[in-house]
C-alpha cells in the first residue's frame, strides 16, 4: 500500500503507540483524583502538556487539550465570539477555511455576529489588502488557517499580525494551525497569534486528542460546561493515554522540522517532475511557495472521485480535497477552490497528494507509473 494521504491523516509511530499504551496501562486513575493513582495520571499529563508547550516555547498553562482539530477551532472561535453575547460584533475570515471554521462562523452569523470574508487569490493566498479593510473597531476575531488543507497555501503569519495590530490590536488573532504544527516552524508568541489549534493523528499520533494555545491574558468562553477541567476551558476527563501519545508524537518531530520539510520538499518536487515528464495534461493547483507536505493538481477531463477510487484499487492512497468534508461536499464542490475561483473541471478533478517524513522516494515513482496507466484509460471512457 502507497499512502500518499498524510495530511487526512498519519500512521502513528510505535514510540506514540508505546507511550498511549504505557499511559493506559499505569496512568488510568482519573487526573482530578486526589489519590495516588489520580496524582500519577495528573504528572502524566502535565508532563505531556509541558512538552507540547515547549515544542511552542509559550508557557504550560497556555495549551488546553480538546477532542479533535476541529473542537479546539470550535473551543477557540465561540470562546472569542459568544453566541449569546449581548452586542455582538464582526468576525473576519476567508471563504477558504475548513468546514470546523466556515460552518462554526455561519452558526454565529445566525445568532447576531457579522461575518466579513476576505478573499484569496486564484492561489488560494489571502489577499491583504482585503483583509486589511476589513479589519475595523468592532472587529472581534480573525480566523485563519495557516496552511490550507487541501491545497497547501500557506499565509503569512506575520504580516496578518502586523495588519491585526495597524487596524485593531484588540481583535483576537486564530489561526487553524492543524497542517503546520511540527511541519513548519510555528512560534505563536513570536508570530503576535492570540489562539492556535493543532491536533495529533495529523503528526503520527492518536485520534482523539487535539490542543488549543491561547495565550495569557485572552478571555475565552467555555465550549463545553463541567467539572472545570483545562483551567475551566473545557470540562471533561481528560484522555491521559491520547495526550501522552501527542506528546510523544511532537518531541519526536520537533527537532526535525527543517529537515522532514526538506524532505517532503523533496517528493513534491519529484512527483511534480514526473507528471510533467509523463505527458499527462494537469493543472496544479497549489501555488509554489506553499507547505511542502501537500500537493492538488487536477487531470484534465477526469473526475477526482473516479481517479482515486482507481488508485486504490491499484494500492496508491490519495484524496479529493478535506478528509473531513469529502464524504459530505456539497454541490459546488470545495469551498477552498471555489474561493480561488477555478474552474468547474479543475475543481472536480482536484486530487491531493499529501506526504510524511516516513514516505518514500520509491512510492512516489509507483504511483506515477500508476497514474500513466490510469489517466488515459480513464479519459478513453469519457
Amino acid at each position: 500500500m502507497i499512502y500518499l494521504d498524510n495530511a487526512a491523516t498519519t500512521r502513528p509511530t510505535q514510540e506514540v503507540a508505546d507511550a498511549v499504551a504505557r499511559a493506559m496501562l499505569d496512568c488510568y486513575g482519573n487526573p482530578s483524583s486526589a489519590h495516588a493513582l489520580g496524582v500519577e495520571a495528573a504528572r502524566a499529563l502535565d508532563g505531556a502538556r509541558r512538552a507540547i508547550a515547549g515544542v511552542l516555547r509559550a508557557p504550560r498553562d497556555r495549551v488546553f487539550f480538546a477532542a479533535s482539530g476541529s473542537e479546539a477551532n470550535n473551543m477557540a472561535i465561540f470562546g472569542a465570539c459568544p453566541p449569546g453575547a449581548r452586542r455582538p460584533g464582526r468576525i473576519v475570515t476567508t471563504r477558504a477555511e475548513h468546514a470546523s471554521v466556515l460552518n462554526a462562523v455561519r452558526e454565529l452569523e445566525g445568532r447576531g455576529w457579522q461575518a466579513d470574508y476576505a478573499g484569496v487569490d486564484s492561489l488560494g493566498r489571502v489577499d491583504l489588502a482585503m483583509l486589511e479593510s476589513a479589519i475595523g473597531e468592532d472587529t472581534a476575531l480573525i480566523a485563519l488557517s495557516h496552511v490550507n488543507s487541501e491545497t497547501g497555501a500557506a499565509q503569512p503569519i506575520e504580516a496578518i499580525g502586523r495588519i491585526r495590530d495597524r487596524r485593531n490590536p484588540g481583535a483576537a488573532l486564530f489561526f487553524d494551525c492543524v497542517q503546520s504544527f511540527c511541519k513548519l516552524e510555528l512560534l505563536p508568541e513570536r508570530l503576535g497569534a492570540d489562539m492556535v489549534s493543532f491536533s495529533a493523528h495529523k503528526i503520527h499520533g492518536p485520534k482523539g486528542v487535539a490542543a488549543l494555545y491561547a495565550r495569557g491574558g485572552l478571555r475565552l468562553r467555555p465550549l463545553v460546561h463541567g467539572g472545570g477541567q483545562e483551567a475551566g476551558l473545557r470540562s471533561g476527563t481528560e484522555n491521559t493515554p491520547g495526550i501522552c501519545g501527542f506528546a510523544a508524537a511532537a518531541s519526536a518531530l520537533a527537532p526535525r522540522i527543517g529537515e522532514n520539510a526538506a524532505k517532503a520538499a523533496r517528493l513534491k518536487a519529484r512527483l511534480l517532475e514526473g507528471l510533467d515528464g509523463s505527458g499527462l495534461e494537469y493543472c496544479r493547483v497549489s501555488p509554489p511557495d506553499g507547505s511542502p507536505y501537500i500537493l492538488c493538481v487536477a487531470f484534465a477531463g477526469v473526475r477526482a472521485e473516479v481517479l482515486l477510487r482507481s488508485l486504490s484499487a491499484e494500492g496508491v492512497c490519495v484524496s479529493a480535497g478535506s478528509a473531513c468534508s469529502s464524504r459530505h461536499r456539497s454541490r459546488r464542490g470545495s469551498s477552498a477552490l471555489n474561493a480561488m475561483g477555478l474552474s468547474r473541471e479543475v475543481i472536480e478533478g482536484a486530487l491531493r497528494f499529501s506526504f510524511s517524513p516516513f514516505s518514500e522516494a520509491g512510492e512516489v515513482d509507483e504511483a506515477l507509473d500508476r497514474l500513466r496507466a490510469i489517466v488515459p484509460t480513464l479519459r478513453a471512457k469519457r
